[in-house]
């Protein structure tokens, strides 16, 4: 009798272990299959973001062309205020029409500023220094707009000359014999966008080796 409940408390014993070990067995691959799982979520948000900010990038070249392209016409200035006469009006005008595109392409500005705290999460805090470039172009060119249209509707009194070249320069692509300080701050940004995204988005559609 002592025999056969020895080997009842011993087989009982032996099972249990076993469904414990089936079980802990289950649980770690059941983990592992989630850390896996986690991780291609997380690189899966890596690529998405990648390929967000490099379109967002790319995008900005169009973008800043429209905003300072030297053409404007009469339409981008019919709800300027403050000029009266058809002489001020043509002068004042083309520098409102900048002002004008900066306001049409609001979205455009407010899509940097949703982006960037992503783009920071995913690349590192460090990475919204990126971004700076094109908020400092975007303000260089605010500004020196509102100085030029500030300076034709009160007549240009009191502007330095080199300074007036200077604004103009900020605002249209392309004026001579005046660097362009706008153009560098998107190449800037585009460039630094490619830096971190590009490897991104190369490594997950790189074609697998034979």
């Amino acid at each position: 009798m002592l025999a056969v409940d020895a080997w009842s408390f011993g087989l009982n014993h032996l099972l249990t272990l076993f469904g414990f070990t089936i079980t802990m067995t289950i649980a770690i691959l059941g983990f592992r299959s989630f850390n896996k799982w986690k991780r291609e979520k997380i690189e899966e948000r890596r690529i998405d973001i990648a390929l967000e900010a490099l379109a967002f990038a790319y995008e900005s070249g169009q973008i800043f062309a429209s905003i300072r392209s030297p053409l404007s016409f009469d339409s981008e200035w019919s709800e300027m205020k403050g000029v009266d006469t058809p002489a001020q009006r043509l002068i004042a005008g083309p520098f409102f029409a900048v002002l004008s595109r900066i306001h049409a392409h609001k979205d455009y500005f407010d899509r940097a500023w949703k982006l960037q705290p992503r783009f920071m999460a995913v690349f590192g805090k460090d990475a919204a220094k990126i971004f700076d470039s094109i908020h400092q172009a975007r303000t260089e060119i605010q500004v020196s707009a509102e100085m030029l249209l500030s300076d034709a509707i009160n007549g240009g009194l009191g502007r330095d000359v080199e300074l007036t070249k200077k604004l103009k320069a900020d605002i249209w692509k392309g004026a001579r014999k005046v660097p362009d300080e706008i153009d560098p701050k998107i190449e800037a940004f585009v460039n630094g966008v490619e830096a971190l995204c590009l490897p991104v988005v190369a490594g997950r559609y790189a074609k697998p080796k034979k």
